[in-house]
């Protein structure tokens, strides 16, 4: 499959209604756009540089799961490097490590800055990150999703957080009583979602 040029790729995510005619093309084969993606995301600024990195992350959710062998992860984990850094772009980047997993290791110390952040949805976002990059321990996360159950937040925050001591297991074994009193007021939709962090956080 052909893709755009830099060029036509900027003008085509710049375009009204080009964003969502080159998401339908990406989904074609998506591992062939990560690269020109990534390239593009870092050499653009403000509202392109916001578009290439909202396209990467479109693309590299089906490219994790059709071929995963195809990523390119050295301009993929460059781009993801430097946006993490960006709070205009930030969220996507994160979007983009939880997908990579593991493989996004390298990013780690870009992550660790972010739980000090002072947007909620960036500290809970990198802090789940971490955890699917396998290189942060429940000691050093702990404190970020411990302060997040006692506090009052969103549902989609929460569900990150209930996602992120799931994945820790026994080393967030501390959540436990937070987990227990926060499923007393549980809704409908997260209710399985704390049941499954106290299943996690027990065992």
């Amino acid at each position: 499959m052909t893709t755009l040029t830099h060029e036509e790729l900027r003008t085509a995510l710049s375009t009204e209604g080009g964003a969502s005619l080159l998401t339908s093309t990406i989904y074609r084969d998506p591992a062939a756009w990560l690269e020109p993606l990534a390239h593009l995301s870092r050499s653009e600024g403000g509202t392109a540089r916001a578009e290439a990195l909202a396209a990467l992350a479109t693309a590299l959710m089906p490219a994790a799961v059709r071929n995963p062998e195809r990523i390119p992860l050295e301009p993929v984990l460059a781009a993801l490097s430097s946006a993490l850094v960006d709070e205009r772009v930030s969220l996507s980047a994160l979007a983009c490590v939880e997908v990579l997993g593991p493989r996004a290791a390298s990013v780690a110390p870009a992550l660790r800055t972010l739980l000090s952040h002072s947007d909620a949805a960036t500290r809970y976002m990198a802090a789940l990150a971490l955890v699917r990059t396998g290189v942060a321990s429940g000691e050093q996360l702990l404190p970020v999703l411990l302060t997040a159950l006692q506090v009052e937040l969103d549902e989609e925050l929460l569900l990150i957080v209930y996602g992120a001591l799931a994945l820790l297991g026994s080393e967030a074994s501390r959540a436990e009583p937070l987990l227990r009193q926060r499923l007393a007021s549980a809704t409908d939709a997260s209710r399985e979602a704390v049941l499954r962090a106290l299943e996690e956080v027990a065992a």
